[in-house]
C-alpha cells in the first residue's frame, strides 16, 4: 500500500458542489474525513451522526478528482436487499445532476434492474453490488470503493476488495461507514495498518444542528451506559461480550434504597455448592423494580445456606411477607441422596416457585427493564450498599460468543441467574417506550371483546350454541358431552 505521506488531496474542490443544489455543508468532522490523505478511511459512529452522507459525498468528490480517468467506483454492502432498500436511495437523493451522463443516469430500465450501474460523465460509473455477489466481478478493476455498514462484513471481505482497487492513474482509495457498537474487528485491523488507515468517530452531537431537540432528548432518555457511548457519542464500544451493555451504574443504582412495606421476593440459584439469592421488591406506584439485597456463598450446602438466608431476612426485612422463586435445578437430586434442594427448602418453610423457560427470554426481560420510562426515570434500581456483587455482575457478566447466551463463568453467573428468575416470574414484557398507546388500544379492545363473548358462551347467554369440530369428534353446545361420529 501507499504511505500516507505520498498522497496529496486537492482541497480546492468545493464540497458544496458535490451534492444537489448545494444542500450539503459539511460539519467539522465530515470535512476532516473528506480531506484526510489516508488511503483507507473508516467513518464509524453513532446514529444520525452524518457519516453516511459524508461517505456518499466523498464518492462524488472522488469522481471530480479523477474526471479524466475512465473506470468504475464500487459501492457495496453485505446483502442485496439492504443495498437496494437503503444505500441506493441515499445515493439517488443526493446525486448532483451535473455529473450524470444523461438524465435518469441508470443503466438498464431502472436502478432495481440486475445491472445496477449509475452512469457518470467522463466514462465513469458507480457499480452497486452486494458483498454476497461481489466476487462475481472476477478480475474487475475499480477506481475506488465505498462500503456501507462495514460491521456487517468481515476481514476477508475487506481485504478482497482492496485487491480490486488497481485501476491505473488512481491511488485506489477505500472508505467505509459503520457502527462502533459492532465494529470491533475494524479497530483491530486498523491498528495493524497504521500507515494506511484512519478512523473517524462521528458523534450524534457533531450533527446536532440537523436534528430536532426532541429527537436528541429521546435518544438521551433511551440509551445508557456503554450503549450510549456507542450510539450517541460514537466511541469505540467493546461491549459485544457483555450481557447487559445498557447498564449504567450511576443511573441504575442508589447508595441506599428504602425498604417498602410490601412483599419481598427471594430468587434462588443452587449453583452446585455456590448458591446465591437476591432480594427484590416492586414499587407498583412508580413501576420500578427494586433490587435490595444479595447473599452468595461457596462450598456451602443447601440447608446451611438457607439458614443464613432466613437470618438475613429476619434482620433486614422484619415483619414483611416473603415469596420465593428459583431455578428448576432445585428439583435435581444427587446420586447419593433422594432429597432435592427444593425438598430441603420446603422442610424449612421456603416454598419455591419454578418455571422451565429459555435463558435468552429471561435475559431479555431484564434488558427491557434497563431501558428507562418515557419520562426518563429508571425502571430498575439496585441498592449500591447492599448489592456490590450484583452491580459487578451487571457490569462484567460476559457472553459466550459461540451461543450468544450468558457465559457459565462460575463467577457472575449465579447472582446473574437470580435476576433472570425473578424477572421471569414477576416482570411483564413491555413494548418499546416509543410505541404510542393508541397503537396498542385497538388490539386490546379486540381481545377484551373476544373474551367477553367467550364468557357469555360459557354462561349460556349466547343465543346460538357453540359448535367446534375437531377431526372425528364434535362438541355441541355446553355441557352436552362428546358425541363420536
Amino acid at each position: 500500500m501507499t504511505n500516507l505521506s505520498t498522497i496529496e488531496i486537492d482541497e480546492t474542490i468545493d464540497v458544496q458542489t458535490a451534492t444537489r443544489a448545494g444542500e450539503y455543508e459539511p460539519t467539522a468532522k465530515q470535512y476532516a474525513f473528506q480531506t484526510s490523505p489516508a488511503i483507507i478511511r473508516f467513518a464509524l459512529g453513532g446514529m444520525r451522526s452524518g457519516k453516511t452522507l459524508a461517505a456518499i459525498d466523498e464518492t462524488y468528490r472522488e469522481h471530480a478528482r479523477y474526471e479524466d480517468v475512465p473506470g468504475e467506483i464500487l459501492i457495496t454492502r453485505k446483502t442485496g436487499p439492504e443495498l437496494t432498500r437503503f444505500t441506493i436511495p441515499d445515493f439517488e437523493k443526493y446525486i448532483p445532476p451535473a455529473i450524470m451522463r444523461y438524465p435518469g443516469g441508470w443503466a438498464g430500465k431502472s436502478w432495481r434492474s440486475t445491472d445496477r450501474r449509475l452512469l457518470l460523465r467522463g466514462m465513469k460509473s458507480l457499480l452497486f453490488q452486494s458483498l454476497d455477489d461481489v466476487r462475481k466481478v472476477g478480475g474487475g478493476e475499480f477506481l475506488a470503493c465505498m462500503i456501507d455498514q462495514i460491521e456487517e462484513c468481515d476481514v476477508d471481505d475487506l481485504e478482497y476488495l482492496l485487491t480490486r482497487l488497481s485501476n491505473p492513474g488512481t491511488p485506489g482509495r477505500l472508505w467505509a461507514t459503520g457502527n462502533t457498537l459492532s465494529a470491533g474487528w475494524v479497530y483491530e485491523w486498523a491498528e495493524k495498518h497504521p500507515h494506511d488507515c484512519m478512523i473517524f468517530e462521528f458523534s450524534m452531537y457533531d450533527n446536532a444542528e440537523h436534528l430536532s431537540p426532541d429527537y436528541i432528548a429521546k435518544m438521551e432518555r433511551m440509551f445508557r451506559g456503554r450503549v450510549r457511548d456507542a450510539y450517541l457519542l460514537g466511541k469505540r464500544a467493546t461491549i459485544g461480550g457483555n450481557v447487559w451493555p445498557e447498564w449504567d451504574t450511576n443511573y441504575h443504582s442508589r447508595e441506599s434504597i428504602n425498604i417498602l412495606d410490601a412483599t419481598v421476593y427471594r430468587s434462588w440459584d443452587p449453583g452446585q455448592l455456590h448458591p446465591a439469592v437476591s432480594f427484590h421488591q416492586k414499587d407498583l406506584h412508580n413501576d420500578i423494580w427494586l433490587v435490595v439485597g444479595e447473599i452468595e456463598a461457596e462450598d456451602v450446602g443447601t440447608r446451611r445456606f438457607a439458614e443464613d438466608v432466613l437470618d438475613y431476612s429476619r434482620i433486614r426485612f422484619p415483619d414483611l411477607r416473603f415469596r420465593d422463586v428459583g431455578d428448576p435445578d432445585l428439583m435435581r437430586r444427587s446420586p447419593s441422596s433422594d432429597t432435592s434442594s427444593r425438598d430441603i427448602l420446603a422442610s424449612m418453610g421456603i416454598l419455591v416457585s419454578m418455571k422451565k423457560t429459555g435463558k435468552k427470554g429471561r435475559v431479555e426481560l431484564v434488558r427491557e427493564r434497563l431501558l428507562p420510562h418515557a419520562d426518563g426515570s429508571p425502571a430498575l434500581l439496585v441498592d449500591r450498599t447492599h448489592c456490590p456483587r450484583l452491580i459487578r455482575t451487571f457490569e462484567n457478566w460476559p457472553v459466550d460468543t459461540n451461543t450468544g447466551l450468558p457465559k457459565r463463568d462460575g463467577n457472575y453467573e449465579h447472582l446473574g441467574d437470580t435476576l433472570t428468575y425473578f424477572a421471569d416470574h414477576h416482570i411483564q414484557p413491555r413494548r418499546r417506550i416509543w410505541k404510542e398507546l393508541d397503537e396498542v388500544l385497538p388490539t386490546r379492545e379486540k381481545l377484551l371483546k373476544s373474551r367477553r363473548e367467550w364468557y357469555d358462551r360459557l354462561a349460556g347467554r349466547e343465543k346460538k350454541p357453540m359448535r367446534i369440530k375437531l377431526e372425528r369428534y364434535s362438541y355441541s353446545g355446553i355441557g352436552q358431552g362428546v358425541n363420536r361420529r
